[in-house]
């Protein structure tokens, strides 16, 4: 019997059962929710956040500002037990040819939480909302080095092409 399942034994009543065994039967597996983040989530300040989640700080008057918009948003993955774990930040954009795409601009989820498909549910969610919006494609940067970014873009259909990336200081 796995951890976090609880499986009925015949003729076996929980009360007759060594106490290690009900206990280890007993814990739960995490419930991980993926959740656009509203404005009145916004407002009322986001829950506990994960280390290595975001690259910085928030600040709670950008979260704010930038779920209002109706071209923005900020998907989470909250545990039920440790809070928000991970994140993906999107924004539509406008071309001139009237085409409108996903630009994924940030996604992290804490460390010890990687590798468990959250992610790829934070991207699959950005993609559904984009698409909901009018969106028909989307596309993001990353560092040729990051393997596990690459492979998880790959595996979501992604395909890489050649940039060259430039920073314009005023």
């Amino acid at each position: 019997m796995s951890p976090g399942r609880i499986q009925l034994l015949e003729g076996i009543q929980p009360d007759s059962m060594p106490n290690e065994t009900v206990n280890q039967d007993l814990r739960r597996e995490p419930m991980i929710e993926i959740v656009r983040v509203t404005l009145e989530m916004a407002k009322a300040g986001l829950m506990p956040i994960a280390p290595d989640v975001f690259d910085d700080d928030l600040k709670a008057d950008a979260v704010i500002t930038f779920v209002e918009r109706p071209d923005c948003l900020l998907v989470v993955a909250v545990d039920d037990q440790l809070g928000i774990i991970g994140q993906c930040v999107g924004y539509l954009l406008l071309d001139v040819l009237g085409r409108t795409s996903l630009y994924i601009d940030n996604l992290g989820v804490t460390p010890t939480q990687q590798r468990n498909g959250i992610a790829r549910r934070l991207v699959t969610e950005c993609r559904a909302w984009a698409t909901s919006m009018g969106g028909d494609s989307a596309w993001l940067v990353t560092e040729s080095d990051n393997d596990a970014a690459v492979g998880l873009y790959r595996s979501l259909g992604g395909t890489e092409s050649a940039t060259v990336m430039f920073g314009l200081a005023d």
